[in-house]
C-alpha cells in the first residue's frame, strides 16, 4: 500500500550544503579511524628473557609532534629480576640510532624492580637515523649479562596534552540565498514549492 504526501520544498543551496556535510563527515570519520589505529600502538613495550623482564618500555615524549632524525630520545623502561642472583644490563642496540649510550650501572637485584629513567640509570638513543612520531615504534634490543637478549617494539610515549602545531579545519557558514525569502509587503515566507515524497508501507 502506498501513500503519497504532498511536503514543501526549501529552495536554496541545501543539497549542496548537505552534500558538503557528508563529504566532511566522511573524512573526519576515516581521520578518526586512521588516529585510532596509530594511537592502539602506544602502550609501552614489553618482555621477557629468562627471568628478566622489560615493562612498559617507551621513548619519553618529545618536546614538539615528533623526534627530528640525527636528535637524541631517552629511553625510559622499568625491568624486574624474578631470579635469585642479581643481573645487569651491560647493553642497548637499536637500529634507529648510531648510538645507545647507559649512564650509570644497570644492575638488577635479585627479586627486585628497577626504574631505569630520571634516576642513576639513564639511557638514551644518540642520532636517530630518521624521524619518530606518535604512533611509531623502534626494534630495541636489551642485552643481560645472564639472562641474554631480548628485543622489543617500544613506542614514543604520549603526551599527557594535546600538542600544538596541527592544522585545524574551520567550516565557514555557506553565503548561498537564505532557504526562506520573506515578502516586502505581508512578511511570509516566499519561495515555496510543492515536492511529492512516495511512502511505502505494509510491503509493495
Amino acid at each position: 500500500m502506498s501513500r503519497i504526501a504532498r511536503l514543501p520544498r526549501l529552495l536554496g543551496p541545501l543539497p549542496t550544503m548537505a552534500f558538503a556535510v557528508l563529504v566532511l563527515s566522511g573524512c573526519a570519520a576515516g581521520q578518526i579511524s586512521q588516529t585510532a589505529q596509530e594511537v592502539a600502538a602506544i602502550d609501552g613495550g614489553n618482555g621477557q628473557v629468562g627471568h628478566i623482564a622489560i615493562l612498559n618500555a617507551t621513548l619519553a615524549t618529545p618536546q614538539g609532534s615528533a623526534y627530528a632524525k640525527g636528535s637524541n630520545a631517552p629511553l625510559q623502561v622499568w625491568v624486574t629480576n624474578d631470579g635469585v642472583s642479581d643481573d645487569t644490563l651491560t647493553g642497548v642496540s637499536t637500529p634507529a640510532a648510531t648510538k645507545v649510550a647507559i649512564a650509570g650501572k644497570a644492575v638488577v637485584p635479585g627479586h627486585s624492580l628497577q626504574k631505569f629513567v630520571g634516576g642513576q640509570v639513564n639511557i638514551t638513543l644518540n642520532g636517530l637515523t630518521h624521524s619518530i612520531t606518535y604512533g611509531k615504534t623502534v626494534p630495541v634490543t636489551f642485552n643481560f649479562v645472564t639472562a641474554g637478549s631480548v628485543t622489543i617494539d617500544v613506542p614514543v610515549e604520549t603526551p599527557d596534552a594535546r600538542t600544538t602545531g596541527r592544522p585545524e579545519i574551520k567550516i565557514e557558514p555557506s553565503e548561498g540565498a537564505s532557504l526562506w525569502q520573506a515578502s516586502q509587503t505581508g512578511g511570509r515566507p516566499t519561495g515555496t514549492a510543492t515536492h511529492e515524497v512516495v511512502a511505502t508501507t505494509g510491503g509493495s
